[in-house]
């Protein structure tokens, strides 16, 4: 299944007099799939802690890193869900939503160009 994330194609109407209106139905199925992708890889990280062994968690570094990691990405997912409805307001949801993109955590550089490149 391909997402826009994949295709990364702008959906921008010009019309007659210039004006730029961003597809309102586009910048939520964006969101969705960004969203998507955070989820797993907020997993993913889920998996690691559950997969780790039994240290001191307190005294053990890639541990408290995991836990660090967890919890940003439980933000950046809060932040994406309150983003506005993109009905309301595609060109703001769609600025905002690449700001949070922009500052993840969880999404590699190339993946965060793609988008906001969009």
């Amino acid at each position: 299944m391909s997402t826009i994330i994949e295709n990364t194609i702008p959906r921008e109407r010009i019309h007659s007099d210039q004006i730029h209106i961003v597809d309102a139905k586009w910048v939520q199925q964006l969101r969705a799939d960004v969203r998507a992708l955070m989820v797993r890889k907020k997993e993913q990280i889920y998996a690691e802690i559950r997969a780790y062994p039994f240290p001191i968690p307190a005294c053990d570094a890639q541990y408290n890193y995991l836990l660090e990691k967890r919890d940003r990405a439980s933000q950046e997912l809060q932040q994406l869900d309150a983003l506005a409805d993109a009905q309301t307001n595609p060109a703001a949801t769609l600025a905002a939503l690449k700001a949070v993109v922009a500052e993840s955590a969880l999404l590699d550089k190339e993946t965060q160009r793609r988008i906001i490149s969009a």
